[in-house]
């Protein structure tokens, strides 16, 4: 195992390294700093290189993996946007299967976004704001309602204000609406 630079550890290092960077001899650097040697100062200096090459390649790695995961929240904010233009012109159109639909795509887009953030863990589907409190979020579709064949000529005839025909008329007494 090496030992780890004196020069590295001193607290006035970057003082040192301004003076060697402005010019100044290794000498003169040791008389300006007591418990420096021009041979420490030499070695110290032989090593720096690489540990400034060492510091710029993670700063280059950094920047890239923040560039990717930066990518992703863009992408689906700009895809919410998109689908809050779609469930607009639907609903405009009342084309209400179309809004939904445009609906549960922008709830993914919304659990997506929690999970990058972190507002909601990956497995559990659990709100998290700020790791204070946790809430359970499930997610489940209405059920259908039960179909009734004669539902849409009832409800034209009160539109239009027809007259239900009568042997209808016994069976919906008693049927609940």
């Amino acid at each position: 195992m090496s030992a780890v630079c004196s020069i590295c550890r001193r607290e006035d290092r970057t003082a040192i390294e301004e003076s060697h960077v402005a010019g100044m001899s290794l000498r003169a650097i040791a008389k300006a700093h007591p418990g420096t040697t021009a041979w420490s100062l030499r070695r110290h200096f032989a090593h720096v290189p690489a540990i400034i090459e060492q510091q710029q390649q993670l700063q280059v790695r950094q920047v890239q993996n923040d560039r990717v995961t930066a990518k992703l929240p863009a992408r689906v904010e700009s895809l919410l946007a998109e689908l809050e233009r779609m469930t607009v012109n639907a609903n405009r159109r009342r084309d209400y299967a179309a809004a939904l639909n445009a609906i549960r795509a922008r709830l993914a887009c919304l659990e997506m976004l929690g999970k990058i953030s972190g507002e909601l863990r990956a497995g559990a589907g659990e709100f998290v704001p700020g790791n204070v409190a946790a809430v359970q979020l499930n997610i489940a579709p209405a059920a259908a309602p039960e179909k009734d064949p004669q539902w849409l000529v009832r409800r034209m005839c009160e539109i239009y204000g027809l007259q239900w025909p009568r042997e209808h008329a016994e069976s919906d007494e008693r049927k609940p609406n």
